[in-house]
């Protein structure tokens, strides 16, 4: 429960700071930054329709924001920070049995939680199972939590998922669907602020970069593999880089240009032994 002296500001604060958004980002279209900055110091109190328009924006409602308080969303950040490291380094057997923990619900305050939950139990069903029909329910159903078509602003999240989405539908050779999804989470991507793209959205320049090269679009999927090892390198992250260098070195290989593809697959070695090295101290 939320406590006493905890106001909609702080809670709304504690949300905003843990989503990695700026006030800027936050009162986009909907205050001013200073009538935020007052919000969130208890300041000022926002009319119901300002307050809907900020839950909504962090993906929550204003009943789960009267219920929370900043410890709840601490300890379950610490969960989920947890369960995205099992999920990077793609320990998915780990990932796993972390979901099944009959514990975790507890946890999941939010619909962002939720939205997380599933989007990691698709991961596992896709990764361990190889069973594409209930990832993509999964992924699905995560998504449902928070997004709409005319959605203006995506969460890394929901680009995340929506990616996630185009690759199964890719697998199950189902290429409408795949394009759509793909190209949707890279357009919304695109639109994200600087500041706000993580390392995380690596995997969706690599997963849109192999559904090009299927569809032999060659030139187009280097130019998104490109863009997605300037964010690996701009983020110093080596989260899908080898992956990034070695569909290079294919394509480049398939385009006959094999300097090119010999260096790209020298890059994509070095990443490997330099991941390996770490793995190993």
């Amino acid at each position: 429960m939320k406590k006493k002296n905890e106001s909609f500001g702080q809670i709304i604060r504690s949300i905003r700071q843990n989503r990695k958004m700026t006030q800027k980002m936050l009162a986009q279209d909907i205050c001013s930054q200073s009538v935020l900055s007052r919000i969130e110091n208890n300041e000022e109190l926002p009319n119901v329709w300002v307050m809907y328009q900020i839950c909504q924006r962090l993906g929550v409602t204003l009943d789960q924001v009267m219920m929370l308080h900043s410890e709840e969303i601490n300890h379950s950040n610490k969960l989920f920070a947890q369960i995205e490291s099992h999920f990077v380094h793609k320990q998915f057997k780990e990932l796993l049995e972390k979901l099944q923990d009959k514990q975790i619900k507890h946890y999941l305050y939010l619909d962002t939680d939720m939205q997380m939950y599933y989007y990691y139990l698709g991961s596992c069903a896709y990764f361990i199972e190889q069973d594409y029909e209930s990832a993509l329910e999964s992924l699905k159903k995560g998504l449902s939590f928070t997004y709409q078509q005319d959605k203006t602003n995506v969460s890394v999240m929901e680009i995340r998922i929506l990616s996630c989405m185009g690759r199964v539908y890719s697998d199950l050779q189902q290429l409408a669907d795949a394009r759509f999804y793909l190209e949707k989470s890279y357009d919304s991507m695109q639109a994200l602020p600087s500041e706000r793209l993580t390392t995380a959205l690596t995997k969706v320049y690599y997963n849109y970069a192999v559904f090009l090269k299927q569809q032999n679009e060659l030139c187009r999927s280097l130019k998104i593999i490109e863009e997605g090892i300037a964010l690996a390198r701009g983020k110093n992250s080596f989260y899908f880089l080898e992956e990034l260098f070695e569909i290079k070195a294919q394509i480049l290989m398939m385009m006959k240009e094999e300097q090119a593809a010999k260096k790209s697959f020298q890059l994509y070695r070095a990443v490997v032994d330099i991941q390996q090295s770490v793995k190993m101290v």
